[in-house]
């Protein structure tokens, strides 16, 4: 597994990432952070994958195609614990979870692939210990963007983004999306369409 973590300014990619969004669907979010938090991890332990991928700090908004609107990350099926964004530039891909005031991000899991692939167990239950990254992260995380290589997925793909989360109380969360109905346990999944990139026509 290649895990680079390269030290730039998370807020900056939140920040794009979001002002992509709200420039192609009219959505305003509230990020809700402090522009002096630093995103601080630990040593970032992937049980098994396939999924070669970065946590990064800062991708030039010129880079990126386009975006799914943000989505709410869910904790404990009651609370607005923070939001997930997913967004793709030519060659990589992206997911930014940025949580709300008053939350943290302890762990994630996340799931990127065909939906015939996603774990279940038996029991029809989600076994997020089997999604293909996983990575924890110190006290006062709030913010954390992903970048995986867009040629190592097909143009369509499902994604799920599962959390480990302290605020209130430690719960799970899910990024809102399409839920299971035959699933035991609650979640939800997000079809993703990658973005093609804009290029000018050569001038006349």
């Amino acid at each position: 597994m290649k895990r680079d973590i390269k030290k730039l300014n998370v807020l900056t990619i939140v920040l794009l990432l979001l002002f992509v969004s709200c420039e192609q669907t009219g959505i305003v979010p509230d990020l809700n952070v402090e522009p002096d938090q630093e995103l601080t991890l630990k040593a970032a332990k992937v049980k098994a994958s396939a999924i070669s991928y970065s946590i990064v700090e800062a991708v030039p908004i010129s880079d990126l195609c386009g975006s799914l609107p943000t989505t709410t990350f869910i904790a404990g099926q009651n609370y607005e614990a923070g939001s997930v964004q997913i967004a793709n530039s030519k060659t990589k891909l992206y997911i930014a979870i940025s949580m709300n005031e008053g939350w943290e991000l302890d762990c994630t899991h996340i799931y990127i692939g065909t939906f015939d692939g996603i774990p279940f167990n038996n029991g029809g239950n989600l076994q997020t210990g089997n999604f293909p990254v996983s990575t924890c992260f110190k006290k006062g995380t709030d913010q954390v963007i992903y970048e995986f290589n867009k040629l190592d997925f097909p143009s369509q793909v499902t994604i799920l983004v599962h959390g480990e989360v302290s605020g209130i109380s430690s719960e799970t969360a899910w990024a809102f999306g399409t839920a299971f109905p035959d699933a035991s346990r609650w979640g939800w999944y997000i079809d993703y369409t990658m973005k093609d990139c804009y290029v000018p026509p050569p001038p006349r």
